[in-house]
């Protein structure tokens, strides 16, 4: 490893020296954004790696879920601020099965599983609490599952029974929902909100229910408890939701046909809402059936008893006849329809047509140009078409071809807009060009710098492979020096064949 680091070294160095001030910048700042950018992507990659194990946890239930994590040694991570907890994503389901078997997350909400801790000594007030709490509890879940709730709390009052009717008091509740903050409740979700708890609890009415926000804010009205006054507003609610949608239909259709911002339609519509009931009874005298017919006859006869001697008898009968007849009758019941619609009153401005004609100075102005009453009668017919247009209901529509007050201004404003587009397009070019000139100019620079490094390190290698180069051939030649005889060596063979010229030489040079 050392050995690796030192090569590194000797390579590194020489050409890092023999940078200038200006190409040192560079190039450290070349390394910096290559370090953020892997910093970056790794980091992606880690957190795609985690998923959310849990969220928006009490301290307390994070703290246990945290000590179960450490002690089964598993991998954790915490977010936002602390309140979300991240695992592996390959082990999320192990460990929330783990932790529901270790009965983690407690959860602050008790249901019905208060019940299962059977307790002998309990008493009747405590049974009927814990009840109370039960159904709290498993209210609070359920609607804790909207994704627009984060969690709720539910409050309840259950009056106890009475004997006597005017003692009797009705049932309350209160609850309070903790909302996110990217998803508004809307108020039909609050009114689902309602009749759930409502329909939970014996003898509970959507009146005598709150509900608020974590803000305090209160989510339902006061309903009133006149109810003509209640029907008059759920009245008016429903004429304004039969104009409103009847206007709609009218006004996408003249926009698709003329466009946008060119006609305006407003529509008054007029509902019955009287509740009557009628029966008829009708009878067909021509149309008779006998239904029953009883007869009676009498006989008798009669003597004159004051002749006894002539005797004079007489009979008489009478005859009697009851016939009862059944009319036909037919009974019919009558309701009248609630809120059915007995007239419409329809209003519409079309706008004209404008041409650009030139002035006496050259400029060039929008010269407005009625429509031709051809045209307004096939668009006056496509708006009763659309709404429902009835004269048997003396409907009333009422059309109008006159210009549009703000549409010289939204030209001219139109205008403006393009023209401050097309300038900040150009700056915006502009800007993109001078980044990539920069980015052009600076890796032309750094190939320069690239190209002069490689130059030294060519001439560096070549210097280097000559150096080596003579250092083999000295190693060649060292070997062959160390086998030649020595100096002495060869003194000591000239003495030994030629003493007596060894001598000479001494005393020639002690002399000398």
């Amino acid at each position: 490893m050392n050995e690796f680091i030192e090569k590194i070294k000797t390579k590194l160095l020489p050409w890092w020296n023999s940078l200038s001030s200006g190409r040192k910048i560079i190039v450290v700042a070349a390394a910096g954004g290559a370090f953020l950018v892997i910093w970056l992507l790794s980091t992606q990659l880690i957190r795609a790696n985690y998923q959310v194990l849990y969220r928006n946890l009490d301290s307390a239930e994070a703290g246990e879920v945290i000590d179960y994590l450490n002690e089964s040694k598993t991998a954790y991570r915490l977010s936002d601020g602390g309140t979300a907890i991240l695992v592996p994503s390959g082990k999320i389901h192990q460990v929330r099965l783990e932790l529901a078997s270790a009965g983690l997350p407690k959860s602050g909400i008790v249901g019905y599983e208060i019940f299962d801790q059977a307790n002998l000594g309990m008493t009747e007030f405590l049974q009927k609490v814990n009840y109370r709490r039960a159904l709290e509890g498993e209210l609070a879940k359920t609607i804790s599952r909207l994704e627009e709730i984060k969690t709720a709390r539910i409050h309840m009052v259950i009056p106890e029974s009475r004997l006597f009717k005017e003692d009797k008091k009705d049932p309350t509740a209160s609850v309070v929902l903790y909302l996110n903050r990217n998803l508004p409740l809307s108020q039909r979700q609050v009114e689902g909100i309602i009749y759930l708890v409502a329909s939970s609890v014996e003898g509970l009415t959507a009146d005598n229910i709150t509900i608020l926000d974590s803000s305090g804010k209160l989510l339902t009205d006061r309903r009133s408890t006149d109810k003509l006054a209640t029907l008059s507003s759920n009245q008016l609610d429903m004429q304004k939701n039969v104009e409103v949608y009847l206007e709609n239909k009218a006004q996408s259709m003249l926009d698709g046909v003329l466009g946008a911002n060119r006609s305006i339609v407003r529509i008054s519509a007029a509902l019955n809402f009287d509740q009557a009931e009628r029966t008829i009874e009708s009878y067909d005298p021509d149309n008779l059936s006998v239904r029953s017919e009883e007869i009676s006859e009498e006989k008798g006869s009669e003597t004159d008893s004051a002749d006894p001697e002539s005797k004079h008898d007489s009979s008489n009968s009478k005859k009697n006849t009851i016939r009862n007849y059944e009319v036909n009758k037919t009974i019919e019941y009558l309701v009248s329809q609630v809120g059915n619609l007995t007239r419409l009153n329809v209003s519409v401005s079309f706008d004209g047509s404008y041409e650009m004609v030139k002035g006496p100075d050259g400029s060039t102005s929008r010269q407005y140009v009625p429509r031709s009453q051809e045209e307004l009668d096939k668009l006056v017919a496509l708006v009763k078409g659309s709404v429902g247009f009835s004269e048997e209901r003396t409907d009333v529509i009422e059309v109008a071809n006159i210009p549009f007050e703000t549409i010289q201004d939204d030209w001219e404003e139109k205008q403006r807009m393009i023209r401050e587009e097309k300038i900040q397009y150009w700056m915006m070019m502009g800007f993109r060009l001078a980044v990539v000139f920069v980015i052009l100019f600076i890796l032309w620079r750094m190939r320069n710098v690239y190209k002069e490094w490689q130059v030294r390190r060519s001439a560096r290698k070549r210097f280097m492979n000559a150096q080596a180069e003579v250092q083999r051939k000295a190693a060649e030649l060292i070997p062959k020096v160390s086998k030649e005889p020595k100096l002495i060596d060869h003194v000591r063979q000239i003495a030994e064949d030629t003493p007596d010229e060894i001598a000479k030489a001494i005393k020639t040079i002690m002399v000398e």
